[in-house]
């Protein structure tokens, strides 16, 4: 079920304002506060089986920043009857106000699907009912809509599917469009358990649940969400080591880049599910004993780099664990680590990541003297550096990013996606890997966000947005898609750009 056509009936509004007396369509807001809730969030209630009976409604509830203090002023209505309910606080916003909310209640199966109102500013008048154990799939679920999902922002600055209106030229709305239909394509065509194993590297590359998650939350898609779900439970369950001393780690493999604990939060957010913290809390905890403080400074001259990466996915999952957890000493601990990221790229004043490409890799680079970057890993450390910015508001990040993507743009564009490594031959298209020639516009949209963050916190500059197009259309146009790590590399981060691009 797809509930792109139900908008708020409510004023609360992050990316959105409201829709009007007249029923016309809802615009981009012109600013980042929200109003508060004054009517109430429609919540569609559905069945995701053939279960009978009293079933169980179970699901966490996002809500932007600053729209809800508290829980205890929340109550759930059918109608005008208020419903029994279990309502616990997830996690929180920096300004503590509540980033997601656990709701449970009971409901006859006959009386599915229902269209309920979550009102808040009120007074509960029944006692709340008692918490139940998080099913692993729950039988039945009420969620706002896609447009309601994505304007709170609790998962990332997304558009709704199927909107592109709310971008002005025709051209970005066709591409948008067409972004749209290969996400759900992709969904189609990759969805299900048969390739399932104990290696995230051969079946969830890049995280196939966190893709599916915000899949979800830009279509309201219930299938999509059932096997986002099924997809994180094979992940956290099966792939992640959970006791001993590699306990964090995934099973046989020591790379931080197989860490996906934004796929545990966004799960955590919608299901409320509390292993999320306790296998996200191991994850942390291995992430801080294999990559301490100083492993975050490369010195100029150092020889066996460590890659963009392996410095993206500790400080992503860090600071994920503790926005999700509420555990400040994980947040804390990104701030040294990230000083010492600053220091690595402030040695050169080319912009990137800049290191000796023969000691990285002899096979990719056989020149001793070539020093370059690699531009789809400087991708992945976007997420961290506007992760770290959107939670502190450090305005370092801004700058940081915007060399980055003018060093990326200069150094590695080949006009129709970026060279894989430059330097050595890579931005001529003269690789010596025979599948590594040339622009690789597979990875365009695992970069793309970076342009759009530069141009929407970097004061508006247009050259931003136009290079940011270009990159995102010949990633849609030419990038390859057709196994689970290239779709996940595609969507993972990409979405912001279009948000970005909106405003």
């Amino acid at each position: 079920m797809k509930w792109i056509s139900t908008f708020l009936t409510t004023c609360f509004v992050f990316t959105f304002s409201c829709t009007d007396s007249e029923g016309k369509s809802p615009t981009l807001a012109t600013q980042d506060t929200p109003r508060l809730i004054t009517e109430g969030i429609t919540l569609h209630a559905e069945r995701l089986g053939s279960q009978t009976g009293t079933l169980l409604v179970s699901n966490g509830i996002p809500f932007a920043p600053g729209t809800i203090p508290s829980t205890e002023s929340l109550v759930l209505l059918d109608g005008t009857n208020e419903i029994a309910t279990f309502i616990k606080p997830l996690a929180q916003w920096p300004d503590g106000s509540v980033r997601s909310a656990l709701v449970q209640f009971e409901r006859s199966a006959e009386k599915f699907p229902a269209t309920l109102t979550l009102k808040a500013n009120s007074s509960p008048t029944r006692p709340a009912r008692a918490a139940a154990p998080i099913p692993r799939i729950p039988a039945a679920v009420a969620f706002p809509s896609a447009d309601y999902l994505t304007s709170t922002t609790a998962l990332g600055r997304l558009l709704p599917a199927g909107r592109s209106e709310l971008l002005p030229d025709p051209k970005h709305r066709e591409t948008m469009d067409r972004y749209d239909r290969r996400q759900r394509e992709g969904f189609d065509r990759l969805k299900g358990s048969d390739d399932w194993g104990p290696d995230a590297r051969l079946d969830g590359y890049y995280s196939t649940s966190l893709n599916w998650y915000l899949h979800f939350v830009r279509t309201g898609n219930l299938e999509v969400f059932g096997w986002a779900r099924r997809e994180l439970l094979h992940y956290r369950d099966e792939q992640i080591v959970q006791s001993g001393p590699d306990a964090g780690k995934m099973n046989g493999r020591r790379e931080t880049r197989y860490l996906y604990l934004r796929a545990l939060e966004a799960d955590y957010l919608l299901t409320g599910d509390p292993e999320n913290l306790r296998v996200g809390k191991l994850m942390a905890d291995y992430l801080l004993k294999a990559n301490p403080v100083d492993f975050f400074f490369f010195p100029k001259n150092g020889h066996k780099f460590w890659t963009e990466r392996e410095a993206a996915f500790p400080l992503l999952g860090l600071m994920t664990y503790g926005r999700m957890s509420g555990e400040t000493r994980y947040l804390d601990a990104v701030k040294p680590r990230m000083e010492n990221l600053l220091k690595t790229q402030n040695q050169y004043t080319d912009g990137g990541w800049i290191h000796n490409l023969y000691n990285h890799d002899t096979e990719e680079c056989p020149d001793e003297n070539a020093y370059g970057g690699s531009p789809f890993m400087t991708g992945l450390l976007f997420e961290a550096l506007i992760a770290y910015h959107e939670w502190f508001q450090d305005p370092r990040m801004i700058e940081s990013v915007k060399k980055a993507v003018d060093w990326l743009y200069r150094t590695a564009w080949l006009g129709q996606g970026f060279a894989y490594m430059t330097a050595c031959g890579y931005q001529k298209g003269e690789g010596l890997l025979d599948d590594l020639q040339g622009p690789q516009p597979d990875l365009n949209l695992l970069i793309v966000q970076g342009y759009g963050f530069a141009y929407w916190a970097g004061g508006k500059d247009p050259r931003y947005l136009e290079m940011g197009w270009d990159v995102f259309y010949k990633g849609v146009t030419f990038g390859n898609i057709l196994n689970r790590k290239q779709f996940n590399q595609a969507y993972r981060s990409s979405g912001p750009f279009l948000w970005y691009a909106a405003q």
